[in-house]
């Protein structure tokens, strides 16, 4: 499937004359644990409603070590799946936890707003299916109206920022 790639790329000398060395691996089975018992049974349902049965191995130790109240350190690749390392134990405690309130900080606008996207879906999916209300997901930045900002300081349930 990249073979193509490569080999044209290869073949460019204004790409291959800057490439000190090629390699590449063979593709590799993902590792992979089941959904962990201990989610609530909605965001488990959510997820299988989703295709997801199975979590990556850094996943699942997000999860436990999340669990355990520790502070964790996720490096991975790009598009690996370290969204749900932390969207998962977080929804999963607001949905348990009518109280809750949790504070995401990005380091960037435009990742503030695309996980926005990301969690209002998750944790309203999740929430429809525990039949509660869906937790109210805010950013709250320097575009946020000064109208707003008291309203979503009150009752945003998760809210992102970014410094």
């Amino acid at each position: 499937m990249l073979e193509p790639l490569l080999s044209a790329w290869r073949n460019n000398p204004a790409i291959a004359d800057h490439i000190a060395s090629w390699s590449s691996e063979e593709a590799r089975a993902a590792k992979t644990y089941p959904v962990p018992e201990d989610m609530s049974p909605a965001l488990a349902e959510t997820l299988a409603r989703r295709g997801i049965r199975h979590l990556y191995t850094h996943q699942a130790a997000a999860w436990r070590w999340s669990k355990a109240k520790k502070n964790i350190v996720v490096v991975t690749s790009t598009a690996s799946g370290k969204t749900f390392c932390y969207n998962l134990p977080i929804v999963d405690a607001v949905l348990q936890q009518p109280l809750l309130t949790s504070l995401y900080l990005f380091p960037t606008k435009a990742l503030t707003y695309d996980q926005e996207k990301i969690v209002t879906s998750l944790s309203g999916e999740a929430a429809d299916v525990a039949h509660l209300p869906a937790p109210l997901v805010a950013v709250y930045d320097g575009d946020t109206p000064p109208a707003a900002r008291v309203s979503i300081r009150q009752k945003a349930r998760l809210l992102l920022t970014n410094p």
